[in-house]
């Protein structure tokens, strides 16, 4: 049951958005693999940014499901069922890529772990190296896993907080800004996986008001800047933590964050800008590659580092081609193809 009309997306800013997640996508395989090869000095520091890319991913992600679902809020159920079938079967062949890459080198024996695995699998998974608080790694290692657990509780919040959205617009901001904001004041003073997550939905958050401007127009303007405001107010306590715990470095706790939310300051009003005048120059004969590229994103995040990192087969210019051209296949099969079959089959159980 629906209670609002679906909004339009014009074409070019499907493109658009496709654009930029392509662009993050592979701006995180080529950052990870740069730092492996050790080419993060010189014309690579451009490609010392992999984690403001993940940031890239949340905003888009908010805006994205605000106008793909919030006018089916009723449709709790299918929401659910929808994002299930999007975040986890690629996951699960990611896992299994993992253990196969580990079987091949190896090396299982000694990096299994079974914990890791469920914990990945409850999606409570972070980088302990990078922060204080976490509760177990990846499974094998697979990095950039890291972010799939945040995008699960943003996922697990957002028909709660449009519903109330829906009824109560400034308390619902308002209260959620205070919910951030005082869950990374409580990370800092009590480090833990929860409270970090709670204050990264301020970034998801303003994602998602963006995707309800472009909706509503200028009557969602006001409820985007509040939420704005909330998270330069986390930005800045993210920057104050820097002074008081100490600064260790620009990849780590108590730093790390504060890249963060900066990250997400800047990004957003660019992506404001882009989006309103961006989208009609993006060239009509790019598109369908584009969109076919934006197709195999996530599977190029989740597939990429195992195979092009980890992998001892990929040790050589020619066992790297060779693993970068599994990836692609990887992520063709196991999130292209996978999705559409679970997505036609989803659509028609419901249809019955």
């Amino acid at each position: 049951m629906t209670i609002r009309s679906k909004p339009i997306v014009d074409v070019g800013l499907s493109a658009l958005l496709d654009t930029i997640r392509v662009i993050a996508a592979v701006y995180v395989v080529i950052h990870h693999v740069s730092v492996h090869l050790g080419l993060e000095h010189g014309f690579g520091v451009i490609f010392r940014f992999g984690q403001e890319s993940v940031i890239v991913f949340f905003l888009l992600s908010g805006f994205v499901i605000y106008i793909n679902e919030a006018w089916r809020e009723n449709d709790w159920r299918g929401y659910y069922q929808r994002r299930l079938i999007r975040l986890y079967p690629p996951l699960i062949c990611a896992i299994l890529l993992s253990a196969f890459i580990a079987i091949d080198n190896g090396n299982s024996e000694s990096v299994f772990s079974l914990r890791s695995l469920f914990g990945t699998l409850f999606m409570l998974q972070d980088i302990s190296a990078l922060k204080p608080g976490v509760i177990i790694d990846p499974y094998l290692d697979n990095a950039p896993l890291w972010s799939l657990s945040y995008e699960a509780l943003f996922y697990i919040a957002f028909p709660l907080i449009s519903a109330c959205l829906l009824k109560a617009p400034h308390r619902t901001i308002h209260g959620v800004g205070v919910v951030c904001l005082t869950s990374y004041l409580l990370y800092v003073a009590l480090p833990n996986h929860w409270a970090l997550i709670v204050s990264y939905f301020s970034i998801w958050w303003v994602g998602a008001l963006a995707g309800r401007l472009y909706v509503n127009g200028r009557r969602s303007a006001p409820e985007l800047t509040i939420a704005t405001v909330y998270l330069c107010l986390t930005a800045l306590l993210s920057g104050l933590a820097v002074i008081w715990v100490g600064f260790v470095g620009v990849g780590v706790y108590p730093f790390l964050p504060f890249r963060h939310f900066a990250a997400a300051l800047i990004f957003l009003p660019l992506g404001i800008a882009v989006g309103r005048f961006g989208a009609r120059y993006v060239p009509s004969h790019a598109v369908p590659t584009i969109k076919w590229m934006a197709s195999i994103s996530y599977g190029l995040y989740i597939f990429h580092f195992p195979l092009l990192t980890m992998w001892c087969r990929a040790g050589t210019g020619l066992g790297l081609i060779a693993a970068a051209t599994v990836l692609v296949l990887c992520s063709y099969l196991f999130d292209r193809r996978l999705s559409m079959l679970l997505r036609a089959r989803f659509e028609k159980s419901r249809a019955q």
